[in-house]
């Protein structure tokens, strides 16, 4: 994939439009593997196309073990289709190769929390806020995402991590 493709796609992408992503990557020439399979996931995560999203991630996952992406693009997608339990599976299968990741362990964090093991998710929520490079940004969106209310406290816009 040539880098003005690549670029045109993730502007795309970072407007929110994922329409134009997705026409641009079926025309894309010479397209590099990893970055499709990229900015696939990209693009059907935006559009909410779980199903698509599960299964260009697993299948990349497979082959691009080394990139935190795909498993977790693919946990995700297996989260909004209702298999919490499956998208766990995944993350602990991988864990110990993306143990340093914030994205990975911020995920964790979630789908513990969704599943109800708070113990568990108080400690990976810890453990993503201490990778965080920014603190603010870190607290802003964990007080958000509706998977960790669980979490929250009653009197404060805190956490028990």
């Amino acid at each position: 994939m040539k880098a003005g493709e690549i670029s045109t796609i993730q502007k795309s992408l970072h407007s929110g439009d994922w329409r134009s992503a997705l026409i641009e990557l079926r025309k894309a020439a010479a397209v590099d593997p990893i970055d499709y399979s990229r900015l696939l996931c990209c693009a059907y995560l935006q559009a909410g196309r779980w199903d698509e999203v599960s299964t260009v991630a697993a299948a990349a996952a497979q082959r691009y073990t080394q990139d935190s992406v795909f498993p977790e693009c693919w946990a995700w997608a297996e989260h909004k289709l209702g298999e919490t339990a499956t998208a766990l599976q995944i993350l602990e299968s991988v864990a110990p190769r993306f143990r340093n990741r914030e994205s990975f362990v911020y995920l964790l964090a979630c789908l513990y929390a969704a599943s109800s093991r708070v113990s568990e998710a108080e400690h990976y929520l810890a453990r993503a806020k201490r990778l965080s490079p920014n603190p603010q940004s870190f607290f802003a969106k964990a007080t958000r995402q509706r998977e960790l209310q669980i979490l929250w406290t009653r009197d404060e816009m805190g956490f028990a991590a």
